[in-house]
């Protein structure tokens, strides 16, 4: 049949020609009792919190077939986990900030955000591998080992409630 069936705990994805999709699931089902996912409608499937809506938009002429990834109710329960957490270790909910959608992928050969910030000696993030000035990380990003660093000193928190 070629198929493609990724499986990660409770979520299951299966990828491959539509006209073998309904044999697979049935083979699938002999073993394990299976559900729909609710909210999985027709054109839009949910796979580890992430939705995965299909829809067709028309280029120049030419109909084409489209994915939209989104992840923004699971984004928002995260959210909501993470400020009871605060709350229920200190006693106030965090404040958020405003802040942009995350960068379009850059490509790492020629992007700016890979040339150095300055002229200085420069610190490359492991993770990320933007440049920092050395002056920056060593004046707003070093601390003595075993420094306590409050959350409340991080961020402002605001009144329970």
């Amino acid at each position: 049949m070629r198929l493609l069936l990724i499986v990660h705990v409770d979520d299951m994805k299966l990828s491959g020609p539509t006209k073998h999709m309904a044999k697979a699931w049935a083979a699938l089902e002999n073993g394990i009792i299976l559900e729909v996912p609710k909210g999985n409608a027709k054109d839009s499937h949910t796979f580890l919190g992430c939705e995965h809506n299909r829809y067709q938009k028309v280029i120049k002429g030419k109909t084409i077939q489209c994915i939209d990834w989104n992840v923004t109710h699971s984004v928002g329960r995260c959210l909501a986990k993470y400020d009871e957490a605060v709350r229920n270790v200190i006693g106030r909910y965090p404040r958020m900030y405003d802040a942009d959608t995350p960068f379009l992928h850059d490509e790492t050969k020629h992007a700016v955000c890979r040339a150095p910030h300055s002229g200085e000696d420069f610190i490359e993030c492991p993770s990320c591998l933007d440049t920092f000035p050395q002056s920056v990380i060593e004046s707003d990003h070093t601390f003595r080992d075993g420094q306590t660093r409050k959350l409340s000193d991080l961020r402002p928190m605001i009144a329970n409630g």
